[in-house]
């Protein structure tokens, strides 16, 4: 997955939780509410707008952060022993609470955990030698940890 899609997804699954939180604020707080009598309606207008700015900035300065740190990266690992791998590799991803998705002759790959929108698939793909692990960076490292 690209940066571009990756920041997208997590941008508009922040600004849907910001909406609705937004929401609610308005609802418990706000409603039926009346600003103060020295406080102009521009005043007020303008004031939110800036705070809604505000936050759309920082959601949006946060979905680069959590992008660029999710980002999913390869690395190339030694395989002498091709069942003993794979066992290891099976568990070290199972201790990540992800489970296998589809499984070809040299070609893995694992789903992340049922209701975590935001995560991304492990694959593995054995070659002669070694195997190649594309992962999320620390999930990566974790799992280079484990074998």
């Amino acid at each position: 997955m690209s940066f571009l899609t990756r920041f997208v997804k997590i941008y508009v699954f922040a600004l849907i939780l910001s909406a609705l939180g937004g929401f609610v604020f308005y609802l418990v707080l706000l409603k039926g509410s009346r600003p103060r009598a020295d406080v102009s309606y521009d005043e007020f207008r303008s004031t939110v707008e800036l705070a809604a700015l505000g936050w759309v900035g920082f959601v949006t300065f946060l979905s680069l952060v959590l992008a660029a740190t999710g980002m999913k990266v390869t690395a190339a690992v030694p395989v002498y022993d091709r069942d003993s791998f794979l066992y290891k590799f099976d568990s070290a991803v199972r201790g990540l609470r992800y489970r296998p998705q589809t499984q070809a002759e040299n070609l893995l790959t694992y789903k992340p955990p049922p209701g975590q929108f935001l995560a991304e698939n492990i694959t593995v793909e054995l070659q002669a030698g070694g195997a190649l692990i594309t992962a999320p960076r620390l999930l990566l490292r974790k799992i280079r940890e484990k074998l």
